[in-house]
């Protein structure tokens, strides 16, 4: 009969998911349970519950619930009665899924299912940042106040999954996102976290992005939606050439040509969606509406972007995107957490100021693109200062205040060149569209200014990024870092 810990290892367990989710439970656990008159005594089974509630992961992802409690019944588990491992095993499926047939449950089992069920929710983007700081109970209300800066979306996670708790106890719970000031955020990685843990952390931030905005991207209603994919799509993939050499390189490319053509699929709808919002503004709106071509050209648009979103819409349904979800849930919750048991821990800040030190090489060598008239130019300079910028965000809580300063200077270039690429492509798509109505002349003209307006802010932009004593001191911390 083995362990819980001893479980966790055969089973390649996520055990730092696992342990944050446990803590969170017993946290909810002990502030409310005089309030809901439950016994101390099953505290210890809430805990076994939460401790092993993903050991079936690795052999069934997708019915990892059932599989990790029967794997509770096979095994046995050392310090517990065989009632006390019936209770384990029925709280462990009911994390995940729906809870409609739940109802045939032991009431013991039900409640403290609910408290493992908001604890996986509060942990949903696997980086260990939620931290429940205040327990208070306000009449039939219980009011959790969570932190969680780098993952918001845990807070209303937890509240989908409090489901379960409002069906059990008479009393509601209530979370409230903490307001943390810019200055107080914490660092989501230190500089002494082993480097396979950083990229874990980093990359299922990327991943559950992705998955949360499916939904909004499939509806077609929020273009926020679609922007979040493809931004955390990009980031997986520069994550996934940063740490490639700590991979598996077969996997580091499967995975990097799947994104690679997800996002491609959804890059005419973005590029039209920034082309129809540039006309919907209502200034622009009101100086070409008396246009006598305009609603044709409207209507057509229009017509082009229902059918880019239903393109959009297939890709979120597709096979490719389940698959490649699957693969990369693999590799982050039982292959990296596997690695991390065996391998050194590595220098994650010498990793990091050797990355951005060769990015913002490349961006400095690209640098004379910026004045170029050739779309794909700028736009190359804006891709590599793209990267430069994302690594500055990963990893500026290591590198210190210049380097975060650096990101704010490259990021403020990086708009400047969006603006003029968008300008460029509108430009670009009214010239080859051949077939299509003609926009008023007044709103290519409106493209030319804006462009022209563009690239002077991106010139003193990029004068105040390459200010010498600036560069000095950003050059020496990287120096620093990589010693």
């Amino acid at each position: 009969m083995l362990s819980i810990a001893q479980l966790c290892v055969k089973y390649g367990n996520e055990d730092v998911h696992t342990q944050h989710v446990t803590a969170l439970a017993l946290r909810l656990f002990d502030a409310t349970r005089n309030w809901l008159h439950l016994s101390r005594s099953d505290r210890p089974l809430l805990e076994a519950a939460a401790r092993l509630h993903d050991i079936g992961y690795s052999l069934d992802p997708e019915r990892h619930p059932k599989r990790s409690a029967k794997l509770v019944l096979q095994e046995g588990l050392a310090g517990f009665t065989p009632a006390q491992r019936r209770v384990i095993a029925q709280v462990i499926p009911l994390h995940g899924g729906n809870i409609s047939n739940s109802s045939h449950q032991p009431p013991r089992a039900l409640a403290l299912a609910a408290f493992l069920r908001i604890a996986d929710g509060l942990d949903h983007g696997h980086a260990q940042d939620a931290v429940i700081t205040n327990v208070k109970r306000v009449r039939d209300v219980i009011r959790v106040t969570v932190r969680s800066e780098h993952f918001p979306y845990n807070v209303a996670r937890a509240d989908r999954k409090a489901d379960l708790w409002r069906a059990v106890f008479p009393v509601d719970i209530q979370f409230i996102a903490a307001r943390v000031p810019k200055r107080q955020r914490s660092a989501l990685i230190e500089a002494d976290l082993p480097v396979l843990e950083a990229a874990r952390k980093l990359m299922s931030l990327q991943l559950k992005t992705v998955m949360i905005n499916v939904d909004g991207v499939i509806a077609g209603t929020d273009p926020l939606a679609l922007r979040d994919v493809r931004v955390a799509i990009r980031r997986l993939r520069l994550l996934l050439r940063v740490f490639r050499k700590r991979l598996p390189e077969s996997t580091v490319q499967s995975l990097s040509g799947a994104l690679q053509h997800l996002n491609r699929q959804l890059s005419p709808v973005r590029d039209l969606g920034v082309w129809m919002a540039y006309w919907e503004d209502p200034e622009v709106q009101q100086s070409l509406a008396h246009h006598r071509q305009w609603q044709t050209f409207v209507d057509y648009q229009k017509q082009r972007r229902r059918a880019q979103l239903a393109s959009a819409r297939r890709a979120m349904r597709s096979v490719a995107l389940t698959t490649t979800r699957v693969q990369l849930g693999q590799l982050l919750r039982v292959e990296l957490p596997r690695r991390i048991r065996r391998e050194r821990p590595g220098n994650l800040k010498k990793l990091a100021a050797r990355k951005l030190d060769k990015a913002l090489r490349r961006v400095w060598k690209l640098g004379r693109l910026r004045n170029s008239t050739d779309p794909y130019e700028v736009h190359r300079l804006r891709r590599a200062l793209r990267q430069a910028r994302y690594l500055g965000g990963f990893f500026g809580s290591l590198l210190g205040p210049d380097v975060e300063k650096l990101t704010r200077r490259v990021h403020a270039t990086e708009r400047a060149l969006s603006q003029i690429h968008d300008a460029d492509m509108a430009l670009m798509r009214v010239r080859e569209e051949v077939s299509a109505p003609l926009p008023p002349r007044v709103l290519l003209h409106q493209l030319r200014q804006r462009r022209r307006e563009s690239a002077k802010r991106a010139e003193a932009t990029w004068e105040r990024l390459t200010q010498a004593g600036f560069l000095r001191g950003v050059k020496h911390t990287l120096k620093q870092a990589r010693r």
